[in-house]
């Protein structure tokens, strides 16, 4: 639960006392809703030997908007080059 002076942890706005289910890792975090398809969608699966399989969809979850919890470099930017040339050294080292 969000208390008045807490900031969204995602990139949109959440009211206050609305839960939110949500996927987390190290990252990134997402908001999760469930979705409830359509009686008339279906799963279909095909497998490495070209066999067709036909599954219904019981339920499913639609995650939101990503928000990076660590920083991603734009290529060729000072960090990303800075990295680049740290573990080029790290390896020369090791060799």
């Amino acid at each position: 639960m969000l208390e008045d002076e807490d900031m969204s942890p995602f990139l949109g706005d959440i009211p206050q006392g609305t839960t939110v289910q949500a996927i987390e890792n190290n990252l990134y975090k997402a908001p999760m809703f469930r979705h409830n398809p359509q009686s008339t969608d279906f799963l279909l699966i095909r497998t490495a030997d070209n066999k067709f399989a036909i599954r219904e969809i019981p339920t499913a979850y639609t995650v939101g908007q990503l928000q990076p919890l660590i920083e991603v470099p734009a290529p060729n930017s000072r960090t990303a080059n800075q990295f680049i040339k740290n573990r080029l050294q790290s390896f020369v080292y090791r060799v």
